[in-house]
């Protein structure tokens, strides 16, 4: 039986996160929109679901919570996070109160979340119906008409094939990416790294893996296991993420060049790769078992995207459109910028306002945002074996993230198309930064005498007065010239720490003085080795009250005491 076509606003295709905030936040925007949700799946969801992204970070907090206003209902179903904490690695077998650890020892000032995705999207599901959303279940597209008049879907569904008609089409299909495929966008990503992940029905508590009292007295009890902790070594990382339902979500993210995924890719070879590179966490896993609740693999997961957002008023989001890595929870990030972008040209357009210069603008803005921060994770899982450069790594990249991106999304920023074409300049210079830093720590890593000689200890990232000051001041909200000015002095801040871990990395190579004068934007490590000195035209003196700061993210080793 063929029904009727249906004519739309808005049809997303797609009814996970992706899917359905972008419902959500197009209905509180405009609750008039005559908006339809077509999802392949049986609906509802199931709690733990079988889907990575349960931990957010601080821009996807702020979409959630307050664009979206879900801030009550998180708090109230949904466990607190207090931020990513990370364990370096000095052997496999070492017990963790002997390895260094990174993270905080309270509660942040900026909070974030450990979501249970199945929870979440049923949610989600119940508000954008309670608001006049369409929601179809088990529907799956037979085909996709573009047009400027209207596009035109058929799908599947359980009562037989229909069609429907929308002004706007939205891919919110996760990595299936359909029209991205139909419209051969995909962009290859010059990241590659693969994962497994896992989730079991008991509470893992990485607290009680070590019963070393001074371990325990780092962090207040029950905080450290609210953590997204991240166990780091040569090549990989493994994930722990505690969810409210009572399950744990654990997974292994890897440079393939270091770890081959087929020997990980059922449980029985992960957990013989757990046991040969992080025993502790093997041991905690096994008893556990028996309440496996699905294993999942995903090979060379990274993927860019040519365009995102058209001018005949069709976009991707999420997974469907474009993503780098899972590595700082930063997918829910990427949904809450394209699904604002979206939602700002769907409002504009209904509202008769012609967008097809803020598309290109807002296109163009969604994938610099992808490309810079691609020098994060290409090639840097390289870096994750090597305390004494990976924690100055996550430093410089919190840093970056709570300094920029974070502020810009909380005050509409990315909206404003005048004020990111007067700061373009600004976007392009911390670029820049990150790239060549990036690709020092990387030969720093390479290069490292000692890399697990380190001791023990932990790190506060709140007691960082740099990282402090940047975590308490990215929320705040203030008008646009305030924002602008804010991203100028933040720059200089992020300038001058750049050269000090430059200055850092150096001194620890090549005995170079920890005051020399250091350009970072042309500063080169490899350069030095071979033998040229760093001459730069212009440059950053020393900054001692900063070097003091970084001094505390820094882990001292065995070797220089």
């Amino acid at each position: 039986m063929e029904m009727a076509p249906q004519n739309h606003d808005v049809l997303i295709l797609g009814g996970g996160l992706a899917g359905l905030t972008l419902a959500l936040q197009i209905l509180r925007a405009r609750p008039e929109a005559n908006v339809l949700v077509a999802e392949k799946s049986d609906w509802p969801p199931p709690i733990a679901a079988h889907k990575v992204g349960e931990s957010t970070v601080e821009l996807g907090t702020h979409y959630l919570r307050h664009v979206l206003g879900l801030a009550e209902y998180l708090d109230a179903e949904h466990l607190p996070k207090l931020g990513l904490r990370f364990f370096f690695q000095t052997t496999p077998d070492a017990p963790l109160h002997e390895r260094p650890e990174f993270g905080a020892a309270s509660e942040l000032p900026v909070p974030s979340h450990q979501v249970d995705r199945g929870l979440l999207e049923a949610e989600l599901a119940r508000r954008v119906q309670d608001l006049g959303c369409a929601f179809l279940s088990g529907a799956r597209v037979s085909s996709v008409e573009l047009s400027k008049h209207g596009h035109t879907v058929t799908l599947k569904t359980p009562d037989g094939e229909q069609t429907e008609q929308a002004r706007w089409l939205v891919d919110a299909t996760g990595r299936a990416g359909m029209l991205k495929r139909q419209l051969k966008l995909r962009e290859p990503s010059p990241h590659d790294s693969n994962a497994i992940w896992f989730r079991v029905d008991e509470d893992i508590d990485i607290e009680t893996w070590d019963p070393d009292p001074e371990f325990a007295a780092r962090v207040p009890p029950g905080l450290r296991r609210l953590s997204t902790n991240h166990l780091m070594g040569d090549g990989y990382w493994v994930w722990f993420i505690p969810l409210s339902s009572g399950s744990t979500s654990v997974g292994i993210v890897s440079d393939p060049q270091i770890h081959d995924l087929k020997g990980m890719s059922t449980i029985d070879g992960a957990m013989s790769w757990l046991r040969e590179h992080e025993p502790l966490a093997a041991k905690a896993i096994a008893p556990h078992l028996d309440g496996l609740q699905d294993f999942h693999v995903l090979r060379h997961y990274s993927h860019g995207a040519q365009r995102v957002f058209h001018p005949l008023r069709w976009a991707l989001t999420g997974d469907a459109g474009a993503f780098l890595d899972p590595f700082y929870s930063p997918g829910t990030d990427f949904i809450a910028l394209s699904n604002t972008y979206i939602t700002d040209l769907v409002c504009r357009d209904l509202a008769g306002e012609r967008v097809r210069s803020r598309v290109n603008e807002y296109n163009r803005t969604y994938l610099s945002m992808w490309n810079a921060w691609l020098p994060v994770y290409e090639r840097m899982y390289e870096t994750f074996g090597v305390g004494q450069v990976a924690a100055l790594k996550v430093a410089w990249d919190y840093s970056t993230y709570w300094s920029f991106q974070v502020p810009t999304f909380v005050n509409d920023g990315f909206l404003d198309v005048k004020l990111m074409t007067r700061t373009r300049h600004l976007w392009e210079r911390i670029t820049e930064l990150n790239r060549t830093l990036q690709g020092n720590l990387l030969f720093w890593a390479r290069n490292e005498p000692a890399p697990t000689a380190l001791r023990s200890g932990l790190v506060d990232s709140m007691q960082v007065p740099f990282l402090r000051r940047f975590q308490e001041q990215m929320a705040d909200r203030g008008d646009l010239t305030d924002l602008e000015a804010r991203l100028r002095t933040n720059l200089t801040v992020l300038e001058t720490l750049s050269a000090e871990i430059h200055r850092r990395a150096a001194h620890r190579l090549f005995g170079t003085p920890l005051d020399m004068v250091v350009d970072p934007l042309t500063f080169s490590l490899s350069a030095l080795a071979d033998g040229e000195p760093h001459r730069p035209a212009a440059g950053l003196p020393r900054d001692p009250d900063l070097a003091a700061d970084l001094d505390l993210a820094w882990f001292a080793d065995r070797r220089s005491g």
